[in-house]
């Protein structure tokens, strides 16, 4: 009881009042600024993870590409077709890592 009574007699005071608003809107602006950090850090690991399957992706790429270049044997399709065709996929796939990366970030 009596630190509740002493706690009220401090507040009454216009200087502890004035300090204590302040104090509070430091720790407002404290919180939002951690929270952008956060954000800011998920965003750039998530950016960091495409990039890193954006590159996986090339290199798989590459590899067919060298294979194909190896077994084609001029069949019914052109190899512009095929490269299309592989490359189409391989925005697809992008695709979907960005799609659950939004979906992953967006969850609630």
């Amino acid at each position: 009881m009596k630190g509740i009574v002493r706690l009220q007699i401090l507040t009454q005071n216009n200087t502890v009042k004035k300090q204590a608003a302040t104090t509070l809107g430091y720790l407002h602006c404290w919180s939002k600024i951690q929270s952008n950090v956060r954000a800011r850090r998920l965003c750039m690991v998530t950016e960091g993870q495409i990039k890193q399957k954006k590159l996986e992706n090339q290199l798989k790429l590459e590899a067919k590409l060298h294979d194909l270049e190896v077994e084609w044997c001029g069949g019914a399709e052109t190899m512009e077709e095929i490269l299309g065709r592989i490359h189409q996929r391989e925005e697809a796939a992008v695709k979907r890592e960005r799609a659950m990366a939004y979906a992953f970030n967006h969850q609630v």
